[in-house]
């Protein structure tokens, strides 16, 4: 690798990098900001808020890397959300 003029150390700092990222799922931040706040919440409220991202948000967007998705992906879940008729979820789920 030297030999063709790249450097192995910063080829194998990219290659963990990019393994780190590839966890760092929309579901795992969303639990571990959930996790930071939620003391400092009312317990009705942090239930809500969790919840809230699993019924609606989780299931379509959880498992995808956060760096990835975009901001078309993200309104068409909270379309899914007004499509049942209920704009308030919606709306506090994207506050979320």
């Amino acid at each position: 690798m030297i030999a063709n003029g790249v450097d192995p150390g910063n080829t194998k700092k990219a290659q963990k990098a990019a393994g780190v990222q590839e966890t760092e799922t929309f579901e795992v931040i969303a639990r571990d900001w959930h996790t930071k706040f939620a003391p400092s919440w009312a317990a009705s409220h942090g239930n809500k808020i969790i919840r809230r991202l699993e019924l609606y948000i989780f299931p379509w967007l959880g498992d995808r890397p956060i760096k990835s998705i975009t901001a078309p992906e993200l309104l068409t879940a909270l379309r899914r959300i007004e499509a049942k008729g209920t704009l308030e979820t919606a709306h506090r789920t994207q506050q979320n």
